[in-house]
């Protein structure tokens, strides 16, 4: 490949990269935290049940500067096939 071809080759690189970079500023997406537990309940962080044995300070803090969830389903009883299906999003 000549000098010439390399250089617009980064050239084109550069220019779609600024694109890509002014379209992704343009059409900003939320932060999404999946907390993916194995053997929690829905009572146990204490953002959910004030009661709860377990302290989880951090959780709540996420939970008061964001969304809660009340409903979720699993797509196992147990947790390996439930990771996968998360991972790949088939059941």
């Amino acid at each position: 490949m000549s000098m010439l071809n390399k250089m617009k080759s980064l050239l084109l690189f550069v220019v779609l990269l600024m694109a890509a970079s002014s379209h992704a500023q343009k059409n900003s997406k939320p932060n999404i935290i999946i907390i993916y537990t194995d053997d929690l309940g829905y009572g146990d962080p204490s953002c959910y049940n004030p009661e709860s044995k377990l302290h989880t300070p951090n959780i709540d803090q996420l939970a008061a500067s964001g969304i809660r969830f009340t409903n979720g389903h699993a797509t196992s009883a147990t947790c390996t096939p439930s990771r996968y299906a998360l991972l790949t999003g088939q059941y």
